[in-house]
């Protein structure tokens, strides 16, 4: 077994304990994701709480 493990939690189609980097600003965010549907995916990336954050939604290419 690995000596680092990652801590999230996956329930109901939603991932929450990630980690969001941004390359141009060198921040990493807090990151909750959710899948909407079985075409459309959404990030939250936030600081301290989500209420602050910045949601990207993205669907798929047919």
């Amino acid at each position: 077994m690995g000596k680092y493990r990652r801590r999230c939690q996956i329930a109901f189609c939603e991932y929450t304990g990630g980690k969001l980097y941004n390359p141009s600003e060198g921040d990493t965010y807090s990151l909750k994701a959710k899948l909407k549907s079985a075409d459309e995916l959404h990030f939250r990336g936030y600081l301290g709480i989500s209420l602050l954050g910045k949601t990207m939604k993205f669907k798929r290419i047919k």
